[in-house]
């Protein structure tokens, strides 16, 4: 499998400079795109090349709202353009294989996509993905290796088995959700399953609509369009944003076919 991983690193020394692009610095010598908020603190950003983040060690803890200041927000739209340049498209679904089908669900986030992958996995199933998946235009479907968001009810509802450690996040992650809701009351684990790849031959719809569509779902959650990040870069560079999109956008649709 290519590694479209995109690279993070955690430095003090971040030297924001360069032309004004909006909000945005950017440097032509080195290609990078960087910022500072306007924080107590430092709290700086750059982007290089498309390739590679850069943050100081605050702005790992901002919280999620903060959709465009956000790294796991901004890692995984980089990460999709870098697939889409290899003619493949990251998705937010769960992904299993039973009785030589290859499934993929989709859905809005609390969908159910988690839930859903593990009761096929205790039906018997074989595990890909409950979170994001690399597919490719040949369908060809790879997990995204990441721990797995789960709940107290959903840990009970599929018998999953917790560690006295994860018990006692639970009840930590309760309290920070108690005093900020923006915390979901959960905590991270890695799944004891072995990830598998195959090729995809159902897509299934977790939610339901007139607009139904695998693009508005794939454009809420990796919206790299919108980006002002991204738009800056392409802005400052003529990268081409909106051819980027307009591939993504018929490798998508390709798959509904």
């Amino acid at each position: 499998m290519q590694d479209y991983a995109i690279t993070l690193k955690v430095r003090n020394d971040i030297a924001c400079k360069g032309r004004g692009i909006g909000d945005y610095l950017f440097d032509y010598e080195t290609d990078s795109i960087s910022f500072e908020l306007p924080y107590p603190f430092p709290c700086k950003l750059l982007v290089k090349s498309l390739q590679e983040i850069v943050v100081t060690p605050t702005m790992l803890y901002l919280p999620s709202f903060l959709k465009y200041h956000n790294i796991d927000f901004l890692r995984q739209q980089l990460m999709q353009i870098r697939c889409i340049e290899n003619n493949s498209v990251l998705l937010h679904g769960s992904a299993w294989k039973k009785k030589g089908v290859g499934y993929l669900a989709v859905g809005f986030p609390n969908s159910g996509k988690t839930t859903r992958v593990l009761r096929e996995m205790q039906q018997g199933a074989e595990f890909c993905s409950d979170e994001n998946v690399i597919l490719t235009k040949d369908r060809d479907i790879t997990p995204v290796i990441r721990k797995t968001s789960i709940s107290a009810y959903l840990a009970k509802e599929v018998r999953y088995n917790l560690t006295p450690s994860q018990r006692i996040g639970f009840i930590v992650a309760r309290l920070k959700h108690r005093i900020c809701p923006i915390f979901e009351p959960n905590i991270w684990v890695d799944l004891p399953y072995e990830r598998k790849s195959f090729k995809l031959d159902k897509l299934i719809f977790l939610n339901h609509g007139m607009g139904q569509s695998l693009l508005t779902l794939t454009d809420n959650e990796f919206p790299f369009i919108t980006n002002p990040i991204l738009q800056a870069y392409s802005f400052a560079t003529g990268w081409d944003l909106q051819g980027v999109y307009n591939k993504y956008k018929k490798l998508v649709e390709g798959i509904e076919c």
